[in-house]
């Protein structure tokens, strides 16, 4: 969670969240439910965005509406990386509740939910960055990369499996190893 420079903004008008799920948890359970209903007896006017699908490489994702405080995701670490795309190059922080397996990236625990609707209307939350990945992919015979970033993890497979794939890992433009190998 961040703690928000955004206060001011958030105390002058119409709080906004963003919950971010899957479909099938809406509708095999109440959890969604009661997570919006809690948000808005906080007084967050509140949008629900269900099942975003991984963008294509390179591609532009679509962004939270720019009154966003807060979004709220409420499934696994694959949901919460799916909400980052949607939050990238803004200042909209990410809550995430774990509802799935692994939940390394939540930062509560499905039944610590309203405690964490509870700060987040309070503003009682800290700032946690996360650092992400630039990623450039160079195909044969082209002039540019394809650009795009990563959060978490960067994954490679070739197209042509006779070939191998030539990987450099470079920090801060300076390169820490390069090396070839099968993705």
């Amino acid at each position: 969670m961040y703690e928000s420079s955004r206060k001011g903004l958030a105390m002058h008008g119409t709080r906004h969240a963003v919950v971010v799920t899957h479909t099938r948890l809406r509708e095999s359970g109440t959890v969604v439910e009661e997570a919006v209903e809690q948000l808005r007896r906080a007084d967050f006017e509140v949008t629900i965005i269900d099942n975003i699908e991984a963008p294509d490489f390179g591609s532009k994702t679509p962004v939270v509406p720019k009154n966003t405080e807060i979004v709220v995701v409420l499934g696994g670490d694959g949901t919460i990386l799916r909400a980052a795309e949607l939050v990238h190059c803004t200042e909209v922080p990410i809550l995430g509740v774990n509802l799935g397996h692994v939940g390394f990236l939540a930062e509560f625990e499905s039944f610590q939910m309203s405690e964490a609707i509870r700060r987040i209307a309070d503003h009682d939350y800290s700032i946690d960055e996360r650092m992400i990945a630039h990623v450039d992919v160079w195909l044969p015979g082209e002039t540019e990369p394809i650009e795009d970033w990563a959060l978490n993890d960067i994954t490679l497979e070739r197209a042509d499996r006779g070939k191998m794939v030539e990987l450099s890992i470079r920090v801060d433009d300076v390169e820490m190893s390069s090396f070839g190998c099968d993705g």
